[in-house]
């Protein structure tokens, strides 16, 4: 996103560009038939305070842009930070038609991001309460905005304000959680900090059921208060408080539930209409969360997710109520997201989907589990129809064996699905759990060459699948990080100056996630896990065989993909993110013994056309990060039947690693029982040779010695033998 500069900023003719959000550009070529070709291309180049750099080569446009050939530039924000002296860049797009080139550029300034700050958390008179204290913060642009949030999945927001001292009523969380702020300013920069890792346990049995009599009895009056004269903060902060009493008293009630089998059913139906009850009075403050900015949708987004975590006591009023207040938002979510990042739009919009599939399913999980007040018993006010001629009752002789078809399928499918074997990590060495790089060598013209990552190699079937690599290290307490680097078609450098890649990162991301996350690789959140999904993957192949002699390549080499991994040093920890790619060359040659196995698989996400349901499309579809061995997320953009594919493959042998680590004494029993095998085949060898020779032999006519070459007539003589006992013979 760019925007007009701060007064006094430049006196060029410029647009101003956060360094800290991805910058997107669109050409458009004029006067040309609509029907033509059109072949844009893009160059950038680095301004400074007195001058103007050289074009930054295709090697640096490939890496920092996506859309280099297409009309529309995205323009990562790493390429802001590769220059620390230039203040700001030119980009030009060019069109060509027809031989005619046509060039327009635009200048762009740079703003720098806020100075980092701190900030401190202070638990209140209760563990659910606490009040963040953020200091030393600043910015040339203007004033900041803070946005302070838990990292959980989905992301939960507790405030967003422009006051760096907030006190918020927090949620009860499972575990440890890490507490992070996002101080943003008018111009879109913004920097995260994680400052604090809190817990929340759930409050007393007693106190929890004095507030629930309390919420019962007498209403919610600070409801009732906040509704008319609350803030946005004080607003959410409010419905937090309630749902989370909501939430911990159901399950309490469930406990006693499983405790005494016999259970009166009318007891549990009240207690349910009365916790419905109490949460349409916290919708009825969410429905006046009127978003006026990106934030303040945050806070009405996270308002509803805490209301929905208690989903099927929301009753039937509620949930139109709810349906009305994210269409609403969904309506008017353009507008209000306009001004903001698109690290924010991305947030926002990311926060806004996940509720409304909340909301579907807690919609569709109350279709045969309603809440008890709203299932209607007056026959009266029953709805039904006896015309069976009338739209919807009409049926045929099959349509009872399609539903019973249908049934069997599902059921088939999913057995399959429980009884699905994930597939096991093996180690690059096929001789050794241990991998370890090889040493350094000098070439002939006396260049060190050592190799910095272990590599698999993969063949992909096609481009539409996501890829899924992951580790398993030997010692998950450790919590040892990795560096992980994909190229496509070709192996990805790194110990040369011209060395290139096309992904990376390190896993995990950060060490922290360790604590939080799940070590069952199997399950979603599992921290050593590089996910890259069919878009990247088309992406990154259509770049590197426009960069490549495409022609010599074979379709096997067009679909390779190159994955390599090492163990980073503890210098090296966390040092690796979106922001800070590992250096090129690669500085490192520390020869760590690798503790850990790998595995790759890949994932499909299909769908039928709507006009011809018969044949299966990855048209429309995504596969998501969240997909696990056990289950495909499919992101399909229409409404249509869709299903997944899932295909294993295996780790190809990297013979060159193999080669450069062959030692006889590492695994003498390895190469014993090599060198007996190939011993032992060779004296077969040897032995059934000779006796195809006689064989042989044997084959044909054989003249006797004794013939008279002159003799004109020559005889076959044929031996047969019956089938009685004892008529064998032993002629040959």
């Amino acid at each position: 996103l760019c925007r007009n500069p701060p007064s006094g900023l430049t006196d060029s003719i410029a647009w101003a560009v956060a360094k800290t959000d991805d910058l997107f550009l669109t050409a458009q070529a004029s006067k040309i038939p609509a029907s033509a070709t059109i072949l844009y291309s893009w160059t950038l180049r680095l301004m400074y305070s007195n001058t103007l750099g050289p074009i930054l080569s295709i090697s640096v446009l490939s890496f920092y842009t996506e859309g280099g050939t297409t009309s529309t530039l995205k323009v990562k924000k790493d390429f802001f930070k590769i220059d620390e002296s230039a203040i700001g860049c030119m980009i030009c797009a060019n069109a060509d038609y027809a031989g005619n080139v046509g060039s327009s550029c635009l200048r762009f300034v740079y703003l720098e991001a806020p100075t980092q700050g701190t900030c401190q958390f202070q638990l209140g008179n209760v563990a659910s309460y606490g009040c963040i204290t953020c200091t030393n913060y600043s910015s040339n642009y203007g004033d900041l905005k803070y946005q302070f949030w838990l990292n959980l999945n989905p992301r939960s927001t507790i405030a967003a304000d422009s006051d760096s001292s907030v006190c918020v009523t927090l949620p009860v969380t499972k575990g440890p959680v890490n507490l992070c702020v996002t101080v943003s300013d008018t111009y879109g920069n913004e920097v995260r900090n994680c400052f604090a890792k809190i817990n929340v346990p759930p409050p007393p049995k007693e106190s929890i059921l004095s507030s629930a009599k309390n919420l019962i009895e007498n209403g919610n009056t600070a409801l009732q208060n906040v509704t008319l004269t609350g803030t946005p903060l004080a607003k959410a902060s409010a419905v937090a408080l309630v749902t989370s009493t909501v939430k911990e008293w159901k399950n309490i009630v469930t406990e006693g539930t499983f405790a005494n089998l016999l259970v009166n059913k009318t007891a549990e139906e009240q207690e349910r209409n009365q916790r419905a009850e109490v949460l349409s009075q916290a919708v009825g403050v969410v429905t006046t969360m009127v978003p006026t900015n990106a934030d303040s949708a945050l806070l009405s987004v996270t308002a509803i997710q805490s209301v929905l975590e208690i989903g099927t006591d929301v009753d039937r009023k509620s949930q139109v109520l709810l349906s009305k207040a994210m269409s609403d938002m969904s309506d008017g979510l353009k507008d209000l997201l306009s001004a903001e990042n698109s690290e924010k739009q991305r947030d926002v919009a990311d926060q806004v989907l996940h509720t409304v599939v909340n909301l579907m399913q807690t919609m569709n999980s109350q279709i045969n589990d309603a809440v008890p007040k709203d299932v209607v018993h007056d026959k009266t006010k029953l709805n039904y129809d006896v015309d069976l001629e009338s739209e919807g009752l009409s049926c045929t002789g099959d349509d009872v064996w399609d539903e019973l078809s249908l049934k069997n399928a599902a059921t088939d499918q999913s057995s399959t699905t429980k009884d699905f074997t994930p597939p096991s990590f093996t180690s690059v060495d096929p001789t050794t759990n241990r991998s370890q790089l090889p040493p350094s060598r000098i070439a002939a013209d006396n260049s060190e060459v050592y190799q910095a990552l272990l590599m698999s190699e993969i063949t992909t079937p096609d481009d539409n699948c996501g890829l899924s690599f992951q580790l398993e290290p030997e010692d998950t307490q450790a919590c040892p990080q990795y560096l992980v680097v994909v190229r496509l078609v070709y192996p990805p450098v790194l110990t040369q100056k011209t060395g290139t890649y096309d992904f990376y990162q390190a896993v995990p991301i950060n060490t922290d996630q360790c604590l939080n996350n799940t070590m069952d690789p199997d399950q979603e959140g599992y921290p050593y896990t590089f996910f890259l999904n069919n878009k990247q993957l088309i992406e990154a192949r259509r770049k590197a065989l426009n960069n490549s002699a495409a022609a010599t390549l074979s379709p096997e080499e067009k679909s390779r993909i190159y994955i390599g991994y090492r163990q980073l040093n503890p210098s090296e920890l966390n040092q690796y993110g979106e922001d800070k790619p590992p250096p090129i060359p690669y500085p490192y040659r520390d020869q760590i013994n690798n503790t850990a196995l790998s595995r790759i698989y890949l994932s499909t996400c299909v769908s039928t056309n709507t006009e011809n349901p018969r044949t299966w499309s990855p048209d429309g579809c995504v596969v998501g990060p969240r997909t696990t061995t056990m289950r495909t997320h499919c992101l399909c953009s229409h409404l249509s039947t869709f299903a997944s594919g899932w295909l294993e493959l295996p780790n190809a042998i990297d013979f060159d690693y193999v080669f450069a680590n062959m030692d006889f004494t590492k695994n003498p029993t390895l190469y014993a029982t090599e060198i007996a095998i190939l011993a032992i085949f060779i004296l077969l060898f040897i032995w059934a040779r000779r006796r195809d020779l006689k064989d042989v032999e044997k084959l044909g006519v054989t003249p006797l010695a004794e013939n008279n070459p002159k003799d004109e007539y020559l005889y076959e003589l044929i031996v047969s033998t019956g089938r009685r006992t004892g008529s064998g013979t032993d002629s040959k």
